[in-house]
């Protein structure tokens, strides 16, 4: 018994019936394990040995149950983290604000963006831009009270759970901003981060997605203040789609035309070849919202679609089709760039053909700006851009960088036009860490190999957001043959443009 206890395996004896004794037999010893009951030898040498044997075995079974409950754990516990950063991903946010709403809670959100991340990127490229990612989110873990969950929502967006409500939130987003507001080692130096963070006090409607929208319109609401601050959102914000659904009945968003121009080595500046379209609501809660900024709010609040139909309702009733005497005859590029998730909504196209029917506008007249990483994709992507090519419009390839898909990537999808990333002219004209001839090296090369694949596929390569005939000049001799930007004039709504006579009919 001694030596079963010591190897910590229960034991208890079986005698043989008084009626089949036998004279001189002694107990047999049983030995019961987790696996199972075993009979031994009448021997204590036999019990011994056994003794011994069952404990290895029963060490053996313990450590292969823990080595494969180890894995089953870490297998779950990699679903649910982001491998980056280390924190919680999207699916767990999502999964824990689902938990806490159905439980009857009613928790604060925060959804933090990092400012100017685009352009850390660019300048610095992708590993200074992880190594700033993994920066906040240490940041984010450093903050983050107990029972609050940080997580990675993906890109440069980081969201936080706050179980105990406004109070915790606001005080985990203030900790954050001190903590964050300092410069953050990437190789090759250093570089400033600062964060965007937008609190939803409350649940609107009880809901996880009115949350997660009320948050992700109050941190866009930080970003337009200036950067760097956190802000509430108020019933103001929280009513923003409503506010919009109204602006769009009452046609209150306006829509612009930018101008693009030619751009050559002799004349960096030129005529105008070209609009860009741009939706501009003057009036939004805490200043005017324009561009993809308001498209992108528009879908967040389900109202991409309506935002769209308006911006065409109001180009068709500006361009008349050739043949018609009340309006001007559009005989150029129309580009209406347009963010990931409109140009991947099913019912996009659907809308399209509704509208060229209607307008009269020819097809080829009009081309949606599409993303890289839309362009390059596969699945949804492909699908979504073989519809709107059956429309017969145009795709152009929008805020091209090289960093999402190589141009290789994108010679299958074959665009009908390419414009450069707006954060391009200005790493590439002038300043310190250029070559020779005033370029930014990996930056230029980009530039140099857009244009080389844009002259071979016979289609126009566009700089945007060109700030100066000087930039204009050093991109023409780069090979970029369009600019638009304010170097190319103001935009100026479609009520008020005048198409120049030489475009007229």
């Amino acid at each position: 018994p001694d030596q079963l206890a010591a190897g910590g395996l229960a034991w208890r004896e079986l005698r043989v019936p008084d009626s089949a004794a036998v004279p001189g037999t002694v107990p047999f010893a049983l030995v019961a394990t987790d696996s199972g009951d075993l009979a031994l030898g009448s021997s204590a040498g036999t019990v011994a040995l056994a003794c011994l044997l069952f404990t290895a075995l029963s060490a053996v079974t313990v450590a292969m149950v823990s080595w494969s409950q180890r894995r089953v754990t870490a297998s779950r516990s990699r679903s649910r983290i982001d491998e980056l950063t280390g924190l919680a991903n999207r699916p767990t946010a999502e999964g824990e604000l689902a938990r806490l709403v159905a439980a009857g809670h009613r928790p604060a959100v925060l959804f933090v963006d990092i400012d100017r991340f685009k352009l850390i990127n660019d300048a610095l490229g992708h590993q200074a831009g992880d190594e700033v990612l993994r920066a906040v989110g240490r940041a984010l873990e450093r903050v983050t009270p107990f029972g609050a969950l940080p997580a990675r929502w993906g890109g440069d967006e980081f969201v936080v759970v706050c179980p105990a409500g406004h109070e915790q939130a606001r005080a985990t987003a203030e900790r954050l901003l001190e903590t964050v507001g300092g410069p953050v080692a990437v190789p090759g130096g250093e570089v400033a981060v600062a964060v965007s963070v937008g609190l939803a006090a409350t649940l609107a409607e009880g809901t996880v997605a009115a949350a997660l929208a009320a948050a992700d319109a109050a941190m866009y609401e930080a970003k337009r203040r200036g950067g760097g601050r956190v802000t509430v959102a108020d019933d103001e914000l929280a009513g923003a789609a409503d506010e919009l659904r109204s602006a769009l009945r009452a046609g209150e968003v306006v829509v612009d035309l930018e101008a693009v121009r030619a751009c050559s080595v002799s004349e960096p500046v030129g005529e105008l070849v070209g609009l860009v379209v741009r939706a501009r609501w003057p009036h939004a809660p805490g200043g005017p919202l324009a561009g993809l900024g308001l498209a992108e709010l528009a879908v967040r609040l389900d109202l991409g679609l309506a935002l769209v139909e308006q911006v065409l309702a109001q180009l068709g009733g500006a361009f008349a089709p050739d043949g018609r005497a009340d309006g001007p005859i559009l005989r150029m590029p129309l580009l209406v760039p347009l963010p990931d998730a409109v140009v991947l909504d099913p019912n996009l196209a659907q809308l399209l053909v509704r509208w060229l029917a209607r307008s009269g506008v020819a097809p080829q007249s009009v081309a949606i700006g599409v993303s890289e990483r839309v362009m390059a994709g596969a699945g949804e992507g492909a699908i979504a851009l073989g519809d709107l090519a059956a429309t017969g419009v145009q795709l152009h390839l929008d805020d091209f960088d090289g960093r999402v898909a190589t141009l290789a990537a994108l010679v299958a999808a074959s665009p009908g036009g390419l414009a450069l990333a707006a954060s391009i002219p200005a790493l590439v004209a002038g300043g310190p860490g250029r070559d020779g001839e005033g370029h930014a090296p990996r930056h230029a090369l980009v530039v140099r190999s857009a244009a080389d694949w844009a002259e071979l596929a016979g289609v126009p390569l566009t700089a945007d957001g060109v700030a100066a005939p000087q930039q204009a000049a050093v991109l023409a001799s780069l090979g970029v043959n369009q600019v638009r930007g304010p170097v190319a004039g103001p935009p100026v709504p479609v009520d008020r443009w005048r198409v120049p006579s030489p475009l007229r009919g």
